[in-house]
């Protein structure tokens, strides 16, 4: 909600709603405030450069790729909370740094240098995500101090710009939430709670035998993952692979990493001749596609570092690998993923959504099929009122602090209203009812549902992300969660939320 004083966006200073105009903040401008980001992204990875360029190369990226390690050999033991910002930094690093040449070699990193130099780096992992967020226009710029473009270098280095969510961000905030995305302390009460029905999933692939299986069984950790990983394009640039029409199975990279035992002192290493012998012996006519895509090396610079190699040696990531593999299900099989996704949804959101009109005093009609023509999810009757329903359950989308991420969800609501299906993989388009069709067959069937004829009939498409849009085409469209919790019904009912 803006301010009520003078309805200027207000921005969040340290989680605390502020309105930048009563309290006589000033805003960076926005092109300003993206070339000031700019410059301090270049001028911090400068100088980080000039650090880790003294120690040997090769040694900092077995660090990185131990300390990776070392961070989900801790999640599963203890089963608590994924520390990202080390995933995803130490991800980065192993991915930028063996890009980089001029090393001085002389200097060993030690244990702790490793642990600083991940610390620190996601200091400009963040920079550059701020970035992101100022470019979607989701966060703004404040200047505590004066600053002339053309001088950007006399700017200090801190305390001289803050940046801060608008309320634009509560959209992927709570996206983010609905996915278990949450800061650290939220995240400890929900491990906590989740704690006395955890069930150990050993190593291997004896369980689920198909991607459908895996992806049924773990679905909920399969897209908290995918959005976690590909939350922005800094992020997606840590975890993504080369190609993501790769046509393998996710649970054979599982098998090829259960071969080896994972060790708690330091990275599992293997000559590279027997390593490919496995990689031959588990993905046959397909091995070279695991070597593209998943053994990083200086001469194959694209890979997703689940291996390394380094010469004649082979450094493996069973625990990263392995938690890595799930979310590859959610890229290699995303059609699966998806229908998943809406399986659930016919399930979980509809029963929310009956239960929720029911409770308002609405007679409620649940998957209305007209002679297999039409299927109408919902139909919610009252004496004022009769509103058609349309429940979408999709899964979550790519880089959601992107600028692109508001114009997808926009069109994909769209779409949903006038009937319109994209096939992910094909591109193909599938023509189905839309809603307002679906308005005018109840509008000529009244009788049906003992409907008055001056009653009036609307649309509403309900999905299972924050609406980027309240309303499309006469139809207004709702964010499930509002259903489950709300306790009246005037906020959804006036406002399509």
């Amino acid at each position: 909600m803006p301010c009520k004083i003078c309805s200027t966006e207000l921005i969040a200073i340290r989680n605390i709603p502020t309105c930048p105009n009563c309290k006589n903040l000033s805003l960076v401008p926005y092109d300003d405030s993206l070339e000031i980001s700019k410059h301090y992204i270049a001028l911090f990875k400068t100088k980080f450069e000039d650090i880790i360029k003294k120690f040997q190369k090769n040694k900092l990226l077995l660090g990185f790729f131990w300390e990776r390690e070392k961070e989900i050999i801790r999640f599963n033991e203890t089963y608590s909370t994924l520390d990202l910002a080390l995933l995803t930094s130490s991800s980065l690093l192993i991915r930028r740094i063996i890009k980089m040449d001029s090393f001085l070699e002389y200097n060993q990193p030690t244990k702790e240098d490793i642990k600083k130099i991940i610390k620190d780096y996601f200091q400009i992992i963040s920079f550059e995500e701020d970035r992101s967020k100022l470019e979607s226009g989701t966060w703004n710029m404040i200047n505590l101090v004066k600053y002339d473009l053309d001088r950007l270098e006399d700017l200090p280095l801190v305390d001289g710009i803050i940046v801060c969510p608008n309320e634009k961000y509560s959209r992927v905030m709570q996206t983010f939430a609905k996915h278990n995305i949450v800061p650290e302390n939220v995240a400890e009460e929900k491990v906590k709670e989740w704690a006395k029905d955890f069930i150990h999933v050993e190593r291997g692939s004896k369980k689920s035998k198909t991607s459908k299986e895996t992806i049924g069984r773990f679905y909920e950790m399969i897209s908290m993952l995918y959005t976690a990983f590909l939350r922005s394009s800094v992020f997606s640039e840590a975890y993504k692979i080369p190609n993501e029409k790769l046509d393998i199975n996710p649970i054979n990279i599982k098998k090829l990493l259960g071969r080896y035992i994972i060790s708690h002192e330091n990275v599992t290493e293997i000559d590279y001749s027997l390593f490919k012998e496995d990689v031959v012996m588990i993905f046959k006519k397909d091995f070279q596609k695991i070597f593209k895509n998943f053994v990083l090396s200086e001469e194959n610079l694209g890979a997703m570092p689940i291996f390394l190699r380094i010469d004649n040696r082979i450094f493996v990531s069973q625990a990263f690998g392995e938690l890595y593999s799930y979310f590859l299900h959610a890229i290699v099989n995303k059609e699966e993923f998806d229908n998943e996704t809406e399986r659930r949804s016919k399930i979980y959101e509809q029963k929310i959504v009956k239960e929720y009109f029911e409770n308002h005093d609405f007679k409620y009609y649940n998957n209305f099929q007209i002679k297999n023509k039409m299927e109408i999810d919902g139909i919610a009757v009252s004496e004022k009122e009769v509103i058609i329903i349309e429940v979408k359950g999709w899964g979550s989308h790519k880089l959601l602090e992107e600028k692109t991420s508001k114009e997808i969800l926009d069109r994909e609501i769209k779409n949903a209203i006038d009937g319109i299906h994209i096939h992910q993989k094909t591109k193909t388009v599938k023509h189905k009812v839309p809603l307002k069709n679906k308005i005018e067959w109840a509008s000529l069937n009244r009788n049906l549902f003992k409907i008055k004829k001056e009653t009036p009939i609307s649309g509403m498409l309900i999905i299972n992300e924050v609406p980027t849009i309240s309303e499309y085409n006469g139809c207004k469209v709702g964010f499930i969660d509002d259903f489950a919790y709300s306790k009246t019904g005037s906020r959804v009912m006036e406002e399509g939320r």
